[in-house]
C-alpha cells in the first residue's frame, strides 16, 4: 500500500510543475546535427540547440581527422581535464549567437546546467561520397562522425547525479580535402630534360606522376592508338597531394627558369604537405591505366612546333587511411610540351 501511494505521489509531483520551469530527467539530441564554434584547438567545441535545451562539448579538434575508423573501433575521447561535456537549460530560445559569442547576450539565460564529471565520448567516422555513374566518377564531400556518450556522469544543478550508460548523439560533419574538380589549368611541367617525373600545381593541391620517358616519344601516336604505362608497374607510380598553403609556380619545361618547388633536392618542407592520396595499382586494359597522346603543332608562343602530349588517367584510383576516391573512368590529366 505504501509503494502504491509513493507512486501515486510521484505522479502528482511531475504533473504539478506547471509553474513555466523547465523540468528535465534526461534529453535527447540523437536527430540533431552538431554544430561547431571555431578557434583554437583548445578553444573548438561543437554544441547541439534545441530549442531551450543545449549540449556542449569542449574536445580537442583532433578528436575528429578525416579518416574512417575500422570497424568496431571507434575513436575514443576521455572526459577529463581539457574535454568537457555540458548540459544546459535556458530561459528562451537560443541560436549560435548564444552559444559561440565571447560576450553572450543578456538573454535567454542559463536556468539549469549539468557537467559530466566523467565518461567517455566515442566517435565513428565514415567517408561522404558524391557519385556520378555516367563518367565513373566518386569523390569524397566530407566525412560524418557519428558521437556518443558511454558512461557518462552528469551533476546536476541540485548537487545530484545523473548516470548514462550510453547515448546517442546527432552526427558532426567536417569538409573533405580532395576538390570537386583538380587543379583548373591543363599544363603540365617536368624538371628540366627529365621527362620520367611529370605533375601538375594547382594552388595548394598537386599531382604527381613518375613513368616510363618512353611515353613522351616525340612523334605523333596513331588514332586511338595512345602510348599506355600501368600503375604499379615499370616504376609507374602518382599521387594526389594537398599542401597548407600555395604552392611555388611550377618550372617550364621549355623555357628555362630558376627550379620549381618539386624540382627541388631535397624538395622544401615549406608548404608542407598534409595529405598524401597514393594511386592504387592498375589491371592492364581495365584500370590504373596512363594513356599519352602525342601530336606535333607549332607554337604561337614559342613561335616554333612543339609536340602536346595530352595525358589521360583511365579509372585511376587515389587512397588514403582507407578511402577511395576516383576523378572518373576517362580523367584529362592536362598537356606537357616537348621541343623536337
Amino acid at each position: 500500500m505504501k509503494r502504491f501511494l509513493g507512486l501515486i505521489l510521484l505522479v502528482f509531483g511531475f504533473q504539478s510543475c506547471d509553474d513555466g520551469d523547465f523540468n528535465v530527467e534526461s534529453f535527447d539530441f540523437s536527430n540533431v546535427t552538431a554544430s561547431a564554434c571555431s578557434g583554437s584547438n583548445n578553444q573548438f567545441f561543437i554544441y547541439y540547440t534545441n530549442q531551450r535545451e543545449a549540449l556542449l562539448l569542449q574536445i580537442p579538434i583532433t578528436s575528429f581527422p578525416n579518416i574512417i575508423t575500422p570497424e568496431d573501433e571507434p575513436r575514443t575521447v576521455a572526459i577529463a581535464a581539457g574535454t568537457q561535456v555540458t548540459y544546459r537549460v535556458y530561459d528562451g530560445t537560443i541560436n549560435s549567437q548564444v552559444i559561440c559569442t565571447a560576450i553572450p547576450p543578456a538573454t535567454p539565460t542559463v536556468s539549469e546546467e549539468w557537467t559530466a564529471t566523467s565518461g567517455v565520448i566515442q566517435i565513428e567516422t565514415f567517408a561522404n561520397k558524391t557519385i556520378d555513374e555516367t563518367i565513373g566518377q566518386a569523390l569524397i564531400t566530407g566525412y560524418t562522425h557519428i558521437i556518443k556518450l558511454i558512461n557518462t556522469t552528469f551533476e546536476k544543478s541540485n548537487g545530484s547525479q545523473q548516470l548514462f550508460a550510453e547515448l546517442q548523439l546527432g552526427n558532426f560533419i567536417t569538409n573533405a580535402s580532395p576538390p570537386s574538380t583538380i587543379i583548373a589549368s591543363s599544363e603540365l611541367s617536368n624538371c628540366g630534360n627529365n621527362l620520367s617525373f611529370i605533375y601538375k600545381n594547382g594552388g595548394t593541391q598537386a599531382i604527381t606522376l613518375y613513368t616510363d620517358v618512353a611515353l613522351f616519344e616525340n612523334s605523333n601516336t596513331p588514332a586511338d592508338m595512345p602510348r599506355k604505362a600501368i600503375i604499379g608497374q615499370d616504376n609507374t607510380s602518382i599521387n594526389y597531394n594537398l599542401y597548407d598553403a600555395i604552392i611555388p609556380i611550377p618550372n617550364n619545361a621549355i623555357i628555362p627558369t630558376p627550379l620549381s618547388f618539386f624540382c627541388t633536392n631535397p624538395t622544401p618542407t615549406t608548404p608542407a604537405r598534409i595529405e598524401n592520396w597514393i594511386g592504387v595499382d592498375g589491371i592492364a586494359n581495365v584500370s590504373g591505366v596512363i594513356e599519352v597522346t602525342s601530336i606535333e603543332e607549332f607554337d604561337s608562343e614559342l613561335q616554333q612546333n612543339v609536340f602536346k602530349h595530352t595525358v589521360r588517367l583511365r579509372k585511376v584510383v587515389f587512397t588514403s587511411a582507407g578511402v577511395n576516391f576516383t576523378f572518373g573512368d576517362l580523367y584529362e590529366l592536362g598537356v606537357l610540351k616537348t621541343v623536337p
